[in-house]
């Protein structure tokens, strides 16, 4: 029970590490009378939803059976705490690979967001599509957030996509959105 224990507790730490590098970011980019990057947000929102995902699952003790089995192996420290930061790498990479999927609008329909240049911007570098091109309206920014936490929530969400998209080259979700073009 002491390494199901030690996990847990790498884990939320883990977290608030994580959370902690997140907001130092955006603080730290984030410029008086400038709005916080989208992309920054959706894809802390994605590291926060695998990591709510990874404590649910470790607090209602669905992974015990395997805590107990590795209890019985040689399982460093070092690794235990690597470890409690990949849900954080995943839903973060996660996140910000459905940032781009939205973004570049292969995906439209009512539940997805509408993405434009905010107002005086040209939107055609790199730097742009990340500072200067975000969701349209204020619910746009509010579907964003959510599909980045969704992102890293379910660890299937954008793999599944993504494996769609790359056999049919289009993507038609069940409730009658469509793919743009």
């Amino acid at each position: 029970m002491r390494f199901y224990d030690d996990f847990l507790s790498y884990n939320f730490i883990g977290a608030l590490l994580v959370s902690a590098c997140f907001l130092f970011v955006l603080f730290y980019r984030y410029k008086p009378g400038a709005e916080p990057s989208i992309f920054l947000i959706a894809t802390f929102a994605g590291s926060l939803g695998a990591f709510v995902s990874s404590l649910t699952r470790m607090y209602n003790f669905a992974d015990l059976p395997a805590a107990f089995a590795m209890e019985k192996t040689s399982f460093r420290r070092r690794t235990m705490l690597i470890y409690s930061f990949v849900p954080a790498v995943i839903g973060t990479i996660a996140a910000a690979i459905l940032y781009l999927v939205f973004a570049s609008q292969i995906v439209t329909g009512a539940l997805f967001p509408s993405f434009a240049c905010l107002p005086g911007k040209e939107c055609t570098t790199i730097g742009s599509l990340i500072d200067d091109f975000g969701p349209d309206k204020a619910n746009d920014y509010a579907k964003m957030i959510f599909w980045g936490f969704a992102a890293g929530f379910s660890e299937r969400l954008v793999p599944d996509l993504v494996t769609r998209l790359a056999r049919s080259g289009s993507f038609a979700p069940a409730d009658g959105a469509t793919p743009a073009g």
